[in-house]
């Protein structure tokens, strides 16, 4: 006896338990029973159909007469009367008529999907045909019910009320005063809360309305007080999440921060393999062990990068296999007494360090390790911010091309202020608080044409080095930050990183193998 586990869609995993060859008996079982299930079904709206016309018949109707007539009660019972021919074409003519022909196992899983829309197809024709009967009596229970349901739609405005005073009277005065280059931004992203409002005040009215026609005439037009009153509380639970959503957005614009690339490092890692076997046997069993990766140094690293996938202890001079540090018999399986060893992998890990600056407060962080394509992306970007958002910007309008360190604050005087060059009469920017450590003289302030170069051509568009191609002024090449001392000392320039355009070694490396007695299992 065979098992076949599908995972159907919304169904969670169903075991179909049959034997080899065709459907499993189970599922033909099932699908047989859908016959009778519409059968029944169908028998069940044909009952609903005919209380319900007795009930027309009735004096008490007459309440729910007119109901009825603008809602077209009766279409309830053809709509389902529809869906189950629907559910019985598909049985009898359809997918699930054409898998039980076929009667393949593998089919099995979608005729599985097949009965379970047709499980749905009788469901929601059953919930039609008691669509009438349940309208009628919801319709009498706010018949009944009409006050209450009034004052609690009157304290959830009142609710909703309260959540838009807040926002009209405390926050938003305040982010416009802070920000007022953004008040119309700040206004525009509150008018939908403010329709909510305007809509909930309105459908208060009419239930208002229809209840003070209820006290006076003794009957409204309850589906208009019902549904006014759902409506109400519909936009309360809406706008209690557009609420925290809008104060979230706005408050965006009272955070600022940065993060400078200020160091760059990668180690470097070989893996060595082994298997060993003894060699008393013709056929002996193999024992195969990775041993823990090795950090070695760069020269030796580029080494290992050039070997062939399947190249052996044997092929590599000691003088590099010995960086490795290996243990021959580390984890020795008992027994064995040849071994033979290889490179089965080699890579490097990538870190950076980053100077980040929030809300006024900077932090060095240590090394922090990296994708090794990400490292890659940002190799050129050495001193240079690699994302930056000031304030009064939303978080979608933050900058995420590199750029000079500090040039995404220039022009907002929470940050500087613009000075004039003395000698040259040129505007340049003069740094304030935690940001004063750019200002390093003359030649390294970021004056207006640098400036407006950056905001009219790069600023999200690509990154900006300025200077020329041939001599940068930013980033790992610019000379400007080959002359800043706080980078000649980073770990980036200690190992060479400034001698070379790009690093040696990218992606290099065998892939992975296995070992056996002579070479084999390669």
């Amino acid at each position: 006896m065979k098992y076949f586990i599908f995972c159907g869609i919304a169904i969670g995993f169903f075991i179909f338990v049959g034997i080899s060859g065709g459907l499993p008996d189970d599922v033909k079982k099932e699908a047989g029973r859908k016959t009778e299930q519409i059968t029944a079904a169908r028998n069940n709206v044909d009952r609903q159909k005919a209380e319900y016309g007795k009930l027309k018949t009735a004096d008490e109707f007459a309440f729910f007469a007119v109901y009825a007539k603008r809602e077209r009660w009766d279409t309830h019972f053809d709509k389902a009367e529809k869906m189950l021919n629907e559910a019985e074409k598909n049985v009898t003519q359809g997918k699930v008529a054409a898998f039980l022909k076929e009667n393949k196992k593998e089919k099995a899983g979608a005729l599985w999907i097949e009965i379970k829309k047709v499980d749905r197809t009788i469901r929601k024709a059953l919930q039609a045909s008691k669509a009438p009967t349940q309208r009628m009596a919801k319709l009498k229970r706010v018949q009944k019910e009409c006050p209450q349901l009034v004052n609690k739609a009157s304290i959830e405005l009142g609710e909703i009320d309260s959540l838009i005073n807040k926002l009209e009277i405390e926050f938003i005065p305040k982010a416009q005063k802070e920000f007022p280059r953004r008040s119309d931004d700040i206004s525009k992203r509150f008018i939908p809360l403010k329709k909510m409002q305007q809509n909930s005040a309105n459908a208060l009215v009419g239930a208002q309305r229809e209840l003070k026609r209820h006290t006076s005439e003794g009957n409204a037009d309850y589906a208009l007080l019902s549904s006014s009153t759902e409506f109400i509380k519909k936009y309360l639970d809406g706008l209690t999440k557009k609420d925290k959503a809008y104060r979230a957005e706005i408050n965006e614009l009272f955070q600022s921060y940065t993060k400078i690339l200020t160091d760059m490092r990668m180690d470097y890692y070989v893996t060595a393999g082994r298997v060993s076997w003894d060699n008393g046997y013709d056929y002996p069993t193999e024992h195969n062990y990775i041993y823990p990766p090795s950090k070695i140094d760069d020269k030796s690293y580029a080494f290992f990068a050039k070997l062939k996938p399947d190249v052996t202890s044997a092929s590599i001079p000691k003088k590099y296999w010995d960086k490795l540090k290996i243990k021959p018999r580390q984890n020795w399986y008992s027994g064995d007494t040849h071994a033979e060893y290889w490179i089965e992998d080699i890579f490097p890990k990538t870190y950076h360090k980053y100077l980040i600056t929030q809300n006024g407060v900077q932090k060095n962080t240590s090394w922090v390790e990296v994708d090794e394509e990400d490292y890659y992306d940002a190799y050129d970007y050495l001193g240079m911010e690699i994302v930056s958002k000031p304030y009064g910007f939303f978080e979608k309008e933050r900058a995420k091309e590199a750029a000079p360190p500090g040039m995404a604050f220039v022009g907002d005087k929470r940050y500087g202020k613009w000075r004039t060059d003395s000698q040259s009469g040129e505007k340049f920017w003069y740094y304030y608080g935690v940001y004063s450590f750019l200002n390093r003289g003359p030649s390294y302030y970021y004056y207006r044409n640098d400036w407006n170069r950056w905001q009219g051509t790069y600023r999200d568009r690509k990154p900006y080095y300025g200077g020329d191609k041939k001599t940068p002024l930013y980033g790992t090449f610019g000379t400007d930050t080959r002359t800043n001392s706080r980078y000649m000392k980073t770990n980036f320039a200690k190992r060479g990183g400034f001698k070379t355009q790009r690093a040696s070694v990218r992606g290099a490396g065998p892939g992975r193998r296995g070992g056996g007695p002579g070479g084999k299992g390669k």
